[in-house]
This record gives structure tokens, sequence and C-alpha cells, in this order.
């Protein structure tokens, strides 16, 4: 699994994918303009609050179709 994360001057918009470029699981976040402790709070956020759990649910996910 890939994450790919577009920043862009509005929205940072991320997207989980598989090995075959297909989206898993996509979304969005406003970026700040504030200061770079908010920006980088931001991304942050992105990879500590969807990666690490929407990996443990896909594992769960393909584990189940494999049975």
């Amino acid at each position: 699994m890939y994450l790919v994360i577009d920043i862009g001057g509005t929205f940072a918009k991320y997207a989980l994918m598989d090995a075959a470029a297909n989206i898993v699981i996509k979304g969005k976040r406003l970026t700040p303009r504030t200061n770079l402790t908010d920006f980088e709070n931001v991304i942050f956020s992105i990879i500590d609050e969807h990666v690490l759990s929407d990996i443990k649910e896909l594992q769960s996910v393909v584990q189940e179709q494999l049975m």
C-alpha cells in the first residue's frame, strides 16, 4: 500500500493506493495557512489517523476474502 498526498493551497488531498495504483481510500483536509506547525499537524494527522488503521482494516478484509 502507498500513501499519496497532494498538497494544494486549499486542500491536502490523500489516497491510499495498492500496488496496481487502484485507489482504496481517499479524502482531503484543509491546508492550514497559519504556520508550519499547523501544516505539519495536518499532514501527520493524515498519516496517524488513516494509514495505520486503514492498513489493519484492509489486512482483515483480505484475510477474510482468502478464506
